[in-house]
């Protein structure tokens, strides 16, 4: 009867565990496809009060926002010629000592007639600002 008891409770625990794994997924997922579709929905990468809005996405004290916002909006656009947009999948999902590394790979495509430019990918830490999970930093690949 305790084995029995002691089995019920370690898969209990087992699966609270797992619960938090897929809520802390979910909600890193979350803030990256919020963050991707902020990009696409813009029109004008020129715009500071349009750029501005995806810092909202980053944390207070991250020292990538404004390369990494400008990188994928205006260099790359530059680079491509066109405006760009993104589709993207996230491929890996790590917890690193109190940040969490979620790989991104993505297609970039044209805004004009959906085409696909070019593919990259890169490493999005996340990390755990005020109960929401916001980027910390970036390391991107191409």
């Amino acid at each position: 009867m305790k084995r029995l008891l002691l089995m019920f409770l370690i898969s209990i625990l087992m699966v609270g565990c797992s619960n938090v794994s897929t809520e802390v997924k979910n909600s890193s997922k979350q803030t990256i496809t919020s963050f991707f579709e902020a990009i696409n929905s813009m029109e004008d990468y020129s715009s500071e009060s349009e750029l501005n809005k995806l810092k909202v996405y980053f944390t207070n004290d991250s020292s990538i926002t404004d390369s990494l916002i400008e990188y994928l909006t205006t260099l790359e656009s530059d680079r491509q010629n066109e405006l760009v947009n993104y589709d993207f999948k996230i491929s890996e999902f790590k917890k690193l000592n109190g940040i969490y590394k979620v790989k991104v790979e993505y297609d970039i495509v044209s805004k004009e007639d959906k085409s696909i430019l070019n593919n990259s990918d890169m490493y999005i830490y996340l990390k755990d600002e005020d109960g929401k999970f916001k980027i910390e930093t970036a390391d991107c690949h191409d």
